[in-house]
């Protein structure tokens, strides 16, 4: 993955090596507390959820997460939880802090 400035340049610490079976889009998520960690967040076809810092492309400790088989869409935060669907239509949430 390559991440761009929005003066064109490729941004510090890219690009960064991804799994090889990523199967659905990423979500970005800026940390709220006043911090700088950037996190991007993207599911592989064997069913794991990745939450890799976009400063250095290190995965994040605890993750990945197993969501069972393939995951159908980008996985989602809302109100502290992460959402994950797998092809099968099962739904895996996480509390996150």
């Amino acid at each position: 993955m390559v991440g761009i400035t929005w003066s064109g340049a490729i941004a510090d610490n890219f690009p960064v090596a991804l799994p090889a079976n990523v199967s659905t889009g990423f979500t970005a998520l800026q940390a709220t507390d006043g911090g700088a960690t950037s996190v991007f967040l993207f599911g592989t076809a064997d069913g794991l959820v990745y939450a890799m810092d976009a400063n250095g492309g290190k995965v994040l400790p605890g993750f990945p997460l197993k969501a069972g088989i393939e995951l159908l869409q980008t996985p989602r935060v809302s109100d502290g939880v992460l959402y994950a669907m797998s092809v099968a239509g099962s739904l895996s949430a996480w509390r996150i802090v």
